[in-house]
């Protein structure tokens, strides 16, 4: 029983035609002819394009398109079987050597609730932790005569940082800066920072406002 390749390819070559002066004609290019002639419809763009090559191929031979289609259907197409994915579908490149989506459920299922267990978890004991607070600047029993003083600091980046109970943002890698303003003689300047599960972290410094640099 010939095949659509085989009958395509003889009847070209009974009528001594050359796959250039087909392929000038039909404007399908060569590479795709051959594909025809050699039943390789992985080489072709889609089923719909072989479909569409065979009928103006075939009918350029002479041949009735109907039959040769019948053929193609016959020969691609089984009970548990559909068309030929073009080659770039069916064969990926650089395939990864293991896919998650071919792991048997009993296992994959499993992985999914440990990964989210675990991520519960880290949230949840992340909430109980105390969290981090370093005061840079001021230091401590510290002498100026300025108005305003900067409260530099660093906490844990998804902690409430609050001076002297004014909420102070928090950049993403935790660090903080506080514009205060001092009276005249000592002033106590509170930091807190306070987790999301209520557990805070406390520091003071105390800053003296003097004139012309005299001591309180």
């Amino acid at each position: 029983m010939r095949t659509v390749g085989q009958i395509l390819k003889e009847t070209r070559q009974k009528k001594g035609q050359l796959l250039e002066d087909i392929s000038q004609t039909t404007k399908i290019r060569i590479r795709f002819l051959e594909a025809l002639e050699n039943d390789n419809f992985a080489k072709l763009p889609s089923a719909t394009s072989a479909k569409g090559f065979l009928k103006n191929y075939s009918e350029f031979l002479g041949l009735d398109s109907a039959n040769i289609l019948a053929v193609y259907r016959r020969d691609t197409l089984t009970e548990n079987s559909l068309p030929p994915l073009p080659e770039r579908l069916v064969q990926p490149v650089n395939q990864p050597k293991y896919n998650l989506s071919r792991l048997p459920v009993f296992i994959l299922v499993p992985l999914i609730i440990l990964g989210l267990a675990y991520y519960l978890g880290q949230q949840y004991f992340s909430t109980l932790k105390t969290p981090s607070l370093d005061i840079i600047l001021p230091l401590e029993d510290k002498q100026t005569i300025d108005e305003k003083i900067d409260v530099v600091g660093k906490s844990d980046p998804d902690a409430n940082v609050s001076v002297n109970e004014n909420a102070v943002p928090v950049a993403f890698n935790g660090e903080f800066r506080y514009t205060l303003t001092l009276f005249k003689g000592e002033n106590k300047i509170v930091i807190v920072a306070k987790s999301r599960g209520g557990q805070q972290t406390v520091k003071e410094r105390t800053v003296y406002k003097i004139d012309n640099q005299t001591p309180p």
